[in-house]
């Protein structure tokens, strides 16, 4: 895998580490590693987790920026399309 993504190979020890210890993947000793099922409640738990830090990290951007939270709203509810109205 390391020569393939053309990473040092410790990088890709770390990854299959973080991914067993997070429960996506198994290791069998001789035979490799595999992903595993997730359950539909992990699923669901991961990708409300992932939405509510793009939420966070939107706010915080918006906040940076100076944009209003009008203009936000209309961004989000797709009223606005490369700056003009849909």
């Amino acid at each position: 895998m390391a020569a393939i993504v053309r990473v040092n190979p410790a990088t890709v020890a770390q990854a299959y580490r973080d991914l067993e210890v997070e429960g996506f993947v198994s290791k069998r000793h001789g035979a490799g590693t595999y992903a595993k099922e997730v359950p539909m409640k992990g699923k669901n738990e991961e990708m409300e987790q992932q939405a509510h830090e793009l939420v966070s990290t939107l706010m915080s951007d918006v906040a940076r920026m100076g944009v209003s939270t009008g203009l936000l709203r209309q961004a989000l509810s797709g009223k606005l399309y490369n700056g003009t109205e849909k």
